[in-house]
């Protein structure tokens, strides 16, 4: 595991997609490998989720051997709840949502935080800023991706195919 600090470097570190970098949404699931080139030692997992039980999800992972260290995930129409208790380690942006619970009307964005299981921290939407506070549409799920995209600095040009219904 890495420190909070470390998990911000390794967010901001600039990605390209190593392979297929076109996303369609007729497909319940996509996954795309992103390296940093400036630094070729670290890869991640970015994985776009579609299905019943939340309608719609980006995740960032960072991949370590075989194993992956969620860094940044958004759900929309996912439940959660934040843990109880804080430890030192805990940023101040998320002690006022210590125990808080998440609706499936209340889009979140999950956070590593050091001293935790990854994502297991969230905080909403609307408190972040998000350009994308909500998906009514499939151009918000377009835009959402590529919003996501820009915010763990991906500069490939990703293409995103509608789905065909």
């Amino acid at each position: 595991m890495f420190s909070n600090e470390e998990a911000a470097e390794l967010l901001g570190l600039p990605k390209k997609v190593n392979g297929n970098s076109v996303i369609n949404l007729s497909e319940a699931q996509k996954r795309l490998t992103l390296i940093a080139p400036s630094t070729p030692e670290y890869s991640f997992l970015a994985e776009i989720t579609l299905n019943k039980k939340i309608d719609f999800k980006v995740s960032l992972h960072h991949q370590e051997n075989s194993t992956f260290i969620g860094l940044l995930r958004i759900d929309y129409r996912g439940r959660h709840t934040n843990p109880e208790t804080a430890t030192a380690s805990l940023p101040d942006k998320f002690k006022p949502y210590i125990g808080t619970t998440f609706g499936i009307d209340e889009p979140h964005m999950h956070y590593y935080v050091a001293g935790y299981k990854p994502l297991v921290w969230a905080l909403p939407l609307s408190a972040q800023g998000f350009p994308v506070p909500s998906i009514n549409s499939e151009a918000d799920k377009i835009d959402a991706i590529l919003k996501f995209a820009k915010e763990i600095n991906v500069t490939t040009h990703l293409t995103v195919q509608s789905s065909i219904i």
